[in-house]
C-alpha cells in the first residue's frame, strides 16, 4: 500500500491511496477458498466445488467485497497516524484497476481548527445592572396563591355571581340544521369568554341554576358572524384563594414562620437566579467579542453532520411529544438555518477556548469532573448516577473533559474581564417590573 496526504486548505486534507494487486489478489483468494468449502452445487460434493466454477459464478461480487474491505482497512491504517480528524467524507474509487491489478481510492477529511489566541485577558464587557423588584416578589406570591387555590361547591345560593365557576350544558340553536357546538357537561367561568363566544358571561350573570338562556353571540372579536346558543347552568362552584398571611407562608415553606420570612426567601432565590442570568449574559458578550477577534475557517462538513444529528434528535423528541409524523420533515427543514448558526457558534467558541486553555495551561481534575456532573444533573433534573453513566465511555469521557475545560476557561476569562455595570434607565426598570 502507498498513500499521499495533501493539504487543500487550513483544515481540509486529501488522501490518495493505492492498494497493490498482490493484496487484492490475496483477499480474493481467501474469499474464494471460503466459498469453495461452503457452496453447495448440484453435481459436486459438498466442499469440493472447483475454484474456477466459484470464480465464474461469484467473481464480481468477491472482487467488490474485497475492494470494500481493503479500502476500509487501509484507510484506518492511514488515518490512525493523523491527529484531530473531526469529519471524513465517504471514500471514492478513482479507477477500475491499476497496472498491477490493484485499485486506488481517495478521501477528503477535516481536521480540528487550531489557532493562536491573543488579547483575551481584560476584555471590556458592558452589562445592564438589574435588581429584584417588589413587583417580582408580589408576582411570585400570586403564583403561589394560585397553586394553593381550591375549588368548592357553592351551597345555599342558586343565582350566579361574577367569578363563579359553572357547570353548564350548551348547544347552538339552528332551526332545521345540525348543532354546531354542543356539550352536556362543561366548565365556564363568569367574567371570562370561553369557547371563543363573546357575551355569554353577561347573559348568565344574575340568572338561576337550571335556567336556560338563549343568547346571540359573536364567535370571536375578529369575526362578524354570530351564532345563537342555548346555555343551562347546572352547578355553581367558586375558587377559594388563600389569604397572604403567616399561616399561608408556613403552608408553602415549613422552614419559615411569617410572610415576611417567605418574602425574604423568595428575594434570595430571585437574586441567585438574577446572578446566574447575569453571568450567562456576560459570558455570551465575552464569547461574541472573542469570536469577532479570532476568525478562522470553519469545518463545514463537520457542521453539516452535526446539524443533521441535531435534527434527528429533535425529530425523535417531537414525535415522542405527539407531533404527527407527516408534519416533521417540513418543521425540521425550517430549523436548518437556526441549527447551522448554533452549531457554527459552538464550534467557534470551542476552538477559541481550547486555544486559551492550552496557552494558560488550564487542566481538568477528577474533582472538576464530578462537580460539573453534579451541577449539570441539577440543571437537567436527572439523577447524578445516570449522567455519570452517560459519560462513562472513552468517547464521552473526552467530551466531558472538553466541556469541563472550556467551562473552566470561560470562568477564568470572566474573572479577568472588565465588566462595566450600567444602570438600567427608569423606563426599562418599570417595564421589567411589569414583565416580571
Amino acid at each position: 500500500m502507498s498513500f499521499e496526504v495533501s493539504e487543500k486548505g487550513p483544515i481540509l486534507r486529501h488522501v490518495s491511496v493505492v492498494v497493490p494487486g498482490e493484496a487484492l489478489g490475496g483477499e480474493e483468494k481467501k474469499s474464494l477458498a471460503a466459498l469453495c468449502k461452503t457452496t453447495k452445487l448440484r453435481g459436486f460434493r459438498a466442499g469440493k466445488v472447483p475454484v474456477g466454477v466459484i470464480r465464474k459464478m461469484y467473481g464480481g461480487k468477491i472482487r467488490m467485497e474485497a475492494v470494500q474491505h481493503l479500502a476500509q482497512v487501509t484507510l484506518r491504517e492511514v488515518l490512525d497516524g493523523i491527529p484531530d480528524i473531526i469529519h471524513m467524507s465517504p471514500y471514492r474509487i478513482t479507477n477500475g484497476q491499476t497496472e498491477d491489478g490493484g485499485f486506488a481510492f481517495e478521501v477528503e477529511f477535516e481536521v480540528r481548527p487550531t489557532i493562536e489566541a491573543t488579547n483575551y485577558l481584560g476584555i471590556e464587557v458592558a452589562h445592564t445592572t438589574e435588581s429584584v423588584s417588589e413587583g417580582a416578589i408580589e408576582l411570585e406570591l400570586q403564583r403561589l396563591q394560585e397553586s394553593y387555590t381550591t375549588v368548592v361547591n357553592v351551597d345555599g345560593r342558586d343565582f350566579i355571581e361574577d367569578g363563579d365557576l359553572l357547570t353548564v350544558a350548551y348547544t347552538t340553536v339552528v332551526p332545521g340544521g345540525p348543532d354546531r357546538y354542543t356539550s352536556a357537561d362543561d366548565t365556564f367561568e363568569i367574567g371570562t369568554d370561553r369557547f371563543g363566544f363573546l357575551g355569554v358571561s353577561q347573559a348568565l350573570l344574575g340568572k338561576k341554576l337550571e335556567e336556560t338562556v338563549e343568547v346571540e353571540v359573536k364567535e370571536s372579536v375578529e369575526s362578524e358572524e354570530t351564532v345563537r346558543i342555548s346555555v343551562t347552568p347546572t352547578a355553581i362552584r367558586k375558587r377559594v384563594v388563600p389569604a397572604l398571611d403567616d399561616e399561608f407562608a408556613k403552608r408553602v415553606d415549613g422552614t419559615v414562620e411569617t410572610l415576611e420570612e417567605l418574602k425574604a426567601k423568595i428575594r434570595e432565590y430571585k437574586e441567585k437566579e438574577l446572578e446566574y442570568l447575569r453571568q450567562e449574559a456576560i459570558q455570551e458578550k465575552l464569547l461574541l467579542k472573542l469570536r469577532e477577534a479570532h476568525t478562522f475557517e470553519l469545518p463545514l462538513g463537520y457542521i453539516a453532520g452535526r446539524v443533521e444529528q441535531e435534527k434527528v434528535e429533535q425529530g425523535q423528541h417531537l414525535l415522542r411529544m405527539g407531533l404527527p409524523a407527516d408534519r416533521l420533515p417540513e418543521l425540521l427543514d425550517n430549523l436548518d438555518d437556526t441549527l447551522t448558526k448554533k452549531v457554527s457558534t459552538n464550534v467557534q467558541n470551542g476552538v477559541i477556548l481550547e486555544a486559551i486553555a492550552a496557552a494558560e495551561k488550564i487542566e481538568v481534575g477528577e474533582r472538576d469532573r464530578q462537580d460539573y456532573i453534579e451541577r449539570r444533573a441539577g440543571r437537567m433534573g436527572v439523577q447524578v448516577a445516570n449522567l455519570r453513566r452517560r459519560y462513562s465511555t472513552p468517547e464521552m469521557a473526552e467530551v466531558l473533559n472538553q466541556e469541563v475545560r472550556q467551562g473552566k476557561t470561560l470562568a477564568f476569562l470572566v474573572e479577568r474581564a472588565k465588566v462595566v455595570e450600567i444602570e438600567a434607565p427608569a423606563e426599562e426598570k418599570a417595564k421589567a417590573s411589569c414583565d416580571e
